[in-house]
């Protein structure tokens, strides 16, 4: 499942995270985390891909290794 395609469509990429988070979406903060299949699309006025805007959103909030251990573990 690419980014693009999950069940948290907020627009802002920090709510996405923290919708996950709420949900105790491990496997979605992943794919945040490690944008798998980044297709590196870049929306208008944004400076990085939006795989990249979604790994940063997640870092500011979320420890990314503890996700692996299936916890949530927040910065």
């Amino acid at each position: 499942m690419a980014i693009s395609d999950t069940k948290y469509l907020s627009a802002d990429y920090a709510d996405r995270v923290e919708q996950a988070i709420q949900a105790h979406d491990v496997d979605a903060l992943v794919e945040f985390a490690y944008g798998y299949p980044c297709r590196c699309a870049k929306r208008k006025g944004e400076p990085l891909c939006v795989c990249q805007m979604q790994a940063q959103a997640l870092r500011a909030k979320v420890v990314p290794l503890a996700l692996f251990a299936g916890k949530i573990e927040r910065v």
